[in-house]
């Protein structure tokens, strides 16, 4: 039903030409009715050349003589250059808005399935409301997945096997930017191939403003740096504050006018990330609030930030760029990963809010024997991301991550017991054992904010020890039978394996420089042969899969994995016969037979049992570990079968009418 104008909202004041105009434009008989703004520009114009005398502009203008005539040209000016812009119909929806407020629309929530996602905290909405995005996994490898919200299905738009992550908006909602193949690149979502930027070898956020600016995180440790959207030299933005201890800058976000920004800062001396306003314009910054993730804008004035998985609101002035009033809970359980500040929510800037729930119970850690039969639960701290059976006990060594530091945790499965191994304000993790059991070897990030390696006993009776420090990121990787060599993996920009004698002059010595990107090197019992991850020909452009070569010399190698599919992190059986590794859903095995002689042969890999394993993905971070006799494995699992992996997305249109209220 069509309703009447509110003739009388207008002020009193409004002048009788404009009264008349209006009512030509907004008239029901369509025989009566203006046909096209542009009569009512000719009209308008008209008044504006015979307003020579001021008599018939200061009608139109309804200004008094006293005031500048300039003045009153640039308000009918105004007025022209605003009724163009507007179609007939919009005429209509203006003249409501000014005469009489409509209600706001209502709160409506309802929820999108999506295949098994291999990153449950990315999720990203356009700008203008319509689509969203998420990172899933493919039988092709981890897809950029798409879809409006007014349609039924979605689809891939980008499929990388080395993954495809951190994806944003350009401001207009045509294009994305995201990280793949060690590359910051951008895609046309209407279609057509994507195009790298530049190097960007660990992205870690990115934002995209309508100068086409795009400021993005290079990598999980260091500042923030800018680039055109056409491409060119990136130029370094923010600077990491040394007294501060400062490790990151991460998830950047433009503000509205397209100048300032929020980014996510992680320090080694906070157990919690910081968000800070910073700008294009300027190198000051300051600290907005706490937040154990990425922050967010919310138009048209609110703030969102974490508190442990809670996604909060608060009020925030674009004008005096501060915050003002108290915080509230918006959403509770988010997809949070606590060791890069990413949250799966994602805003749009007409009002559309989507979130994907976190686990819906704690992690555990669990017991299950060679056909996945579960033989005993035990831990229960919150998250996990790595896993290691100590060759000699039932303890298992696992990393405890809050905030943005991460501690090793030593669970005896026996005892039903858990204890803190590590008490350092920063990231340590990637934990192996000794062969007797007694000592641990793990990075951390204490020393300058570089992952350097440290040995620490079991027993804690004794300091912990640096092995080794340099200037690049070391994740170890497995401590030889013999007590001999700690391998370890050197990056990024590829990964690369090294192994560093544990006697002498401890001078590490390469042993796989490639191109590939190399991690998770295993030593077989004997320490004759190594197993390790690695795309098949360069970074990111076929899956990952599991290879043996020789050591020390490291030449040659054996494909291992079933072909076609993804595969990472090997582990050997304590007599050299058999290799196990898992592709993400389920573990896997394969027979090998070797010699002194430097034969090598693999039979065909034959799946165990379905275990969705988390992280996965991740080619340093196992989720899984076997004992040395290959009859027992330990895998991280869910309380229940439910996890943010394969959990709905939680859309809510007009999230913000509710708080209005």
């Amino acid at each position: 039903m069509t309703k009447t104008p509110d003739w009388d909202a207008l002020p009193n004041a409004t002048p009788v030409p404009l009264r008349q105009l209006l009512h030509r434009c907004l008239e029901r008989d369509p025989r009566r009715r203006l046909q096209a703004v542009g009569d009512a520009r000719v009209e308008i114009e008209d008044l504006l050349s015979r307003g020579s005398n001021g008599v018939a502009l200061e009608a139109v203008t309804g200004m008094a003589r006293a005031g500048p005539r300039s003045r009153a040209r640039d308000r009918l000016a105004w007025f022209v250059a605003a009724l163009a812009t507007l179609s007939v119909g919009a005429v209509v929806a203006a003249w409501t808005v000014w005469g009489r407020r409509p209600a706001t629309p209502g709160k409506v929530a309802f929820d999108l399935v999506t295949e098994i996602s291999s990153a449950p905290n990315q999720l990203t909405v356009s700008p203008d409301g319509t689509r969203l995005t998420a990172v899933i996994t493919t039988p092709g490898g981890i897809s950029l997945w798409l879809r409006r919200l007014d349609d039924t299905a979605g689809q891939a738009l980008v499929t990388t096997t080395g993954g495809t992550y951190y994806a944003f908006w350009s401001a207009d909602s045509r294009s994305l930017g995201f990280f793949a193949n060690g590359k910051l690149n951008k895609i046309d979502v209407s279609g057509g191939p994507s195009e790298a930027l530049c190097d960007a070898p660990l992205g870690r956020g990115g934002t995209w403003n309508r100068d086409g600016v795009i400021l993005f995180a290079a990598s999980a440790k260091g500042p923030l740096f800018r680039i055109s959207a056409a491409g060119g030299t990136p130029l370094q933005v923010t600077e990491l504050d040394a007294a501060r201890g400062e490790r990151a800058h991460l998830e950047p976000t433009f503000l509205p006018d397209g100048r300032h920004f929020i980014f996510l800062v992680q320090s080694n001396t906070s157990e919690h990330g910081i968000l800070y306003l910073g700008s294009l314009d300027s190198k000051e910054r300051k600290p907005l609030v706490a937040s154990d993730g990425m922050g967010l804008f919310a138009a048209p004035d609110r703030m969102l930030f974490f508190r442990d998985a809670t996604l909060m609101a608060q009020r925030f002035d674009t004008r005096r760029l501060e915050l003002q009033g108290a915080p509230f809970a918006i959403a509770e359980n988010i997809a949070v990963n606590p060791a890069t500040g990413l949250a799966g929510v994602a805003t749009s800037d007409d009002g559309v809010l989507a979130y994907r729930p976190g686990d819906t119970t704690d992690r555990i850690l669990r017991w299950v024997d060679r056909t996945g039969r579960t033989l005993g639960d035990f831990g229960t701290v919150d998250y996990r991301s790595n896993v290691a059976v100590a060759p000699r006990t039932d303890r298992v060594v696992e990393t405890h991550l809050v905030g943005g530091t991460a501690d090793l945790w030593i669970a005896d499965s026996q005892r039903e017991s858990s204890s803190r191994f590590t008490f350092d304000s920063a990231l340590n993790d990637n934990a192996v054992w000794s062969p007797d059991s007694e000592q641990i070897v793990f990075s951390s990030t204490r020393d300058g904010g570089v992952r350097n390696l440290y040995r620490k006993n079991v027993s804690g009776a004794e300091p912990e020890e640096q092995l080794l420090k340099t200037d690049r990121a070391k994740i170890p990787t497995d401590w030889s039978r013999d007590g001999e060599y700690l391998l370890y993996t050197e990056g990024p920009g590829p990964w690369q394996v090294w192994a560093l004698p544990l006697r002498g002059a401890r001078t590490p010595i390469p042993y796989l420089q490639t191109t590939l990107d190399v991690s998770g090197a295993r030593f077989s019992p004997d320490r004759r042969w190594v197993a390790y991850t690695a795309n098949e020909t360069s970074i990111g452009t076929e899956p990952f899969r599991v290879y043996v070569s020789p050591f020390p010399r490291g030449g040659g190698k054996w494909q291992v994995s079933a072909p076609g599919g993804p595969a990472c992190h090997p582990r050997w059986r304590d007599d050299g016969r058999e290799i196990f590794y898992t592709n993400g859903t389920s573990i896997w095995a394969v027979d090998v037979t070797t010699t002194t002689s430097g034969a090598f042969t693999a039979g065909i890999p034959h799946k165990l049992f379905d275990a969705p394993v988390l992280y996965a993905g991740s080619a340093v971070n196992a989720g899984y570990d076997v004992t040395p006799d290959g009859q027992r494995f330990v895998i991280i699992a869910q309380k229940t079968n439910l996890t943010s992996r394969n959990r709905p997305i939680r859309v809510i249109l007009n999230w913000q009418s509710a708080l209005e209220k």
